[in-house]
């Protein structure tokens, strides 16, 4: 709701000004990258410099000169970073040093400014930046890393955020009844959030307790679906994801997208792409070939409102169209920018090189592939492609089709060292250790199952867009929001929707995929009135992804919510994408 909204906004600003204010007089802020976006979203920099920052760093592998008498350093617990951070210490002796790890510190990171003899000149703290509200249905921790943390480091830290910023949200949305889950890490969070549920109701009691606004919860693994991960999103601003890259809901654009003009010395420019832009808003899920229809129709309207202005003879009329026109004229700037994205987006999708990109993800999707695969992936390598991409079509292949054959496997593997560099043999490891990728052992894939149960392959035509989450990869499901469809809405058309939330019905085709599947009631005693009381609003569910979604899948829950009368919020780690999770792993 709004007030959720505006409440982790509020809680978000007092812990930035406790933070800001807890080193006296004039300071310069040392930012991490990462936190930069997060942080613009819920603090301008008229604030900061109200509590004293007289100059913002970025945190980088280099020592830089300051005239500033204190430093504040807003850092994730990344082990690098500290030993950035002790650099510039031990150059600016004289200088007072604070660092506030973004969520919470960590114990290796104490003992890695330890051992770089700098942990007694500096003051620590912790800036519980945590959850981020991306739109009013999108919340994120925004940690770029999440998923390798997870699943090829096992550190814990990540999930230990995650549960806490579940807690934070349920404190003000009210504690969620019934729990779905599909995961090991699932499972885990699942017993984690008990925990936290059990120690509030100690310190608090239950008269604190409200009307919780979700009637259910799912938890769901990443490593539950990584095809959706691998595959090309289709939808507008998942294809703006793809291509330019999307973080912390911006996109940096180069100067030819706001002028005519092809400017060479001029910056890229930073592009906020959320809810607020009414233009954006109507585009981003629409699926890629929709877009060029809603560009003209959008056009068509502002042209037919402008021209109100020739009607507007009274003052009354002219007042009210002089109020309008400043968010006309925003919107028209806006579509302007949309049009020259979409103009690049039609001659990307057109070169010979995408047409034969998706293509080829198609037909792996239905596992038609033959031996010429192998021939466009050493084209692909012999081409210099980007290796993100050819890793995903490698991981497609692989996970479909229940791993590649050995000798394949090596000479690729061979031939993508000596073309990408010897460090990527790390990154097959990696790849390996996540499920991404292996070599054939001789078991059956269990992917035919699982796409005849969960219904993956629809027939797809651009004029049915929005009819089917498979829309988003141009007839392919994404898993998860299968699995989401399958838990919170009837699959027969006939009856009425939306039922309560469960797996019941689906647990055989649950087996095929991997991890822990579960289904709870929390124990609800004396908030029998809340149960009364849901049956008069919107039914909702918080899905939890646990190690990043992608904005393909967002777009596919939120059209799954306009098909079935059920709300959906998202929580994740973080927005991701096929190319940010093999950039993790490499």
């Amino acid at each position: 709701t709004a007030m959720t909204t505006s409440l982790l906004t509020e809680f978000t600003k007092k812990d930035l000004i406790r933070v800001l204010d807890a080193v006296r007089g004039k300071k310069g802020l040392v930012i991490d990258t990462t936190c930069s976006g997060p942080l613009s979203l819920v603090a301008e920099f008229t604030l900061l410099k109200e509590h004293g920052t007289e100059k913002v760093y970025h945190l980088e592998d280099r020592v830089f000169e300051t005239e500033c008498k204190s430093l504040l350093y807003m850092t994730r617990p990344v082990i690098e970073q500290m030993k950035w951070i002790a650099n510039q210490v031990r150059h600016h002796p004289e200088i007072e040093h604070h660092v506030y790890f973004v969520p919470k510190r960590t114990l290796i990171c104490e003992r890695v400014l330890e051992e770089e003899g700098v942990l007694g000149d500096l003051h620590l703290g912790e800036f519980y930046l945590d959850l981020i509200q991306l739109e009013s249905d999108v919340y994120s921790l925004e940690t770029n890393n999440s998923f390798k943390s997870i699943y090829i480091d096992g550190d814990p830290t990540v999930l230990n955020s995650l549960g806490q910023a579940i807690m934070k949200l349920q404190i003000l949305t009210g504690f969620i009844p019934k729990v779905l889950g599909k995961g090991d890490h699932a499972k885990f969070l699942f017993n984690s959030l008990l925990k936290y549920r059990n120690q509030f109701l100690v310190d608090n009691g239950k008269d604190t307790l409200i009307q919780p606004e979700f009637d259910s919860m799912i938890l769901l693994d990443r490593n539950v679906d990584l095809l959706s991960l691998m595959r090309t999103q289709l939808t507008y601003e998942g294809l703006i994801d793809e291509i330019f890259g999307i973080h912390s809901s911006f996109v940096e654009l180069e100067p030819s997208f706001f002028s005519n003009q092809q400017a060479t010395s001029a910056k890229a420019k930073k592009v906020l792409l959320n809810g607020q832009d009414q233009v954006f808003q109507q585009l981003r899920d629409h699926s890629f070939e929709m877009v060029g229809d809603v560009l003209s129709e959008i056009a068509l309207r502002l042209q037919s409102e402008e021209d109100q202005r020739h009607q507007a003879k009274t003052a009354p009329q002219l007042k009210e169209f002089a109020a309008k026109l400043g968010g006309l004229q925003q919107q028209r700037q806006s579509l302007s920018v949309h049009q020259k994205i979409y103009d690049y987006m039609l001659k990307y999708c057109g070169s010979p090189v995408t047409d034969r990109l998706w293509k080829t993800e198609e037909q792996i999707a239905t596992r038609q592939t033959d031996a010429q695969f192998f021939d466009y992936i050493d084209d692909l390598i012999s081409r210099n492609t980007n290796y993100q991409i050819v890793l995903r079509q490698l991981a497609l292949y692989s996970l479909t089709l229940g791993g590649i054959k050995s000798k394949n496997y090596d000479q690729i593997r061979l031939d993508m060292a000596q073309a990408y560099g010897y460090q990527h043999i790390l990154t097959f490891q990696n790849m390996e250790k996540a499920g991404l990728i292996k070599k054939s052992d001789g078991t059956k894939s269990p992917y035919g199952g699982i796409m005849r149960g969960l219904r993956l392959i629809n027939d797809y035509h651009s004029s049915l867009n929005n009819q089917d989450i498979s829309y988003i990869f141009a007839g392919f499901a994404p898993i998860s929001v299968r699995l989401v469809q399958f838990a919170t809405t009837h699959l027969d058309p006939k009856q009425e929707n939306p039922p309560k939330a469960s797996w019941k019905g689906h647990e055989e085709v649950l087996k095929l995929l991997p991890g822990d599947l579960f289904e709870e009631t929390i124990p609800t005693k004396g908030e029998k009135g809340f149960r009364k009381n849901q049956a008069d609003q919107t039914p909702s569910t918080l899905v939890v992804f646990i190690g990043g979604c992608t904005l393909a899948e967002i777009s596919a829950l939120r059209t799954l919510g306009t098909l079935s009368g059920r709300k959906y919020c998202i929580l994740t780690t973080g927005i991701t994408s096929g190319n940010k999770l093999i950039n993790q792993l490499s």
